[in-house]
């Protein structure tokens, strides 16, 4: 299949080298808008994944735009710095609606694994907006009008992950990374987990929420570092917070990685 280019290919919602985005504009003006969020382990990966997406043309042809982001990855900055930068784009996107065509009130996001806990993340933090900043792109809203998280962790602590989910999701090297220089060892560890799961960060305010699992069948006999991060022990316990809360939420589970 032949791919859109996009409108817009490298828009920068920051100054760091990392804090770009591409954007497709769909048709009419003032369309709802699909923030992409690519996985990797906060380590690697890059918004190009999203040019070449069966999604980018099926959001196209629904008339909903869609933005393609790049953030800073764990080596270069911790935690929350990838999660912050998810949310300033969405900010961004706000601050240049009408000079780029966009619903400020209706923009969604879709992200996998590490993406999908940066939509999560953005989801349900406080806004960010700030009407008296210096910075116009900070007074604009960071809210999101729903979300569609695949294979994400839903917690990110060791003990939980120890605990609920086969295989040694504990041991991400991405995790290791995101709490800092002394990687796990750091003795704050634990705190900058709890500070990043979703789990933990739901509340009243959180937007509609679809999970989506795939690792039913996985084979943990002989596992790797990160192996069962994306397992789907991870979506009922989210669920069930989301529920309490009387957030609009669902899950969709697969036996095979869906194509």
């Amino acid at each position: 299949m032949n791919h859109p280019a996009p409108t817009f290919e490298n828009l920068a919602y920051g100054s760091r080298p990392r804090q770009s985005l591409g954007l497709w504009v769909a048709e009419p003006r003032l369309s709802p808008v699909v923030l992409s969020v690519y996985g990797g382990g906060w380590m690697k990966g890059d918004k190009v994944e999203t040019r070449l997406s069966e999604e980018l043309s099926s959001f196209l042809a629904q008339g909903i735009s869609v933005a393609a982001i790049n953030y800073r990855h764990t080596n270069d900055t911790p935690f929350p710095g990838a999660f912050q930068d998810t949310a300033r784009a969405v900010q961004f996107l706000c601050s240049r609606h009408d000079h780029l065509g966009l619903d400020p009130a209706r923009i969604g996001a879709y992200g996998t694994s590490a993406g999908a806990v940066n939509i999560l993340w953005t989801a349900f933090f406080p806004d960010l907006a700030d009407p008296l900043s210096a910075d116009p792109i900070v007074r604009h809203s960071s809210k999101l009008f729903c979300v569609f998280a695949l294979g994400v962790p839903t917690f990110l602590d060791q003990g939980s992950l120890r605990a609920k989910i086969p295989g040694r999701a504990h041991e991400h090297p991405g995790l290791a990374l995101a709490s800092g220089p002394l990687g796990f060892a750091n003795p704050h560890a634990d705190e900058i987990f709890r500070q990043a799961s979703p789990i933990h960060l739901a509340n009243f305010d959180a937007p509609p929420v679809v999970l989506a699992y795939w690792e039913f069948n996985a084979d943990y006999t002989d596992p790797q570092p990160g192996d069962g991060v994306h397992h789907p022990a991870f979506g009922p316990p989210l669920i069930r917070r989301l529920e309490e809360l009387g957030t609009e939420c669902s899950a969709l589970y697969h036996d095979d990685f869906p194509e």
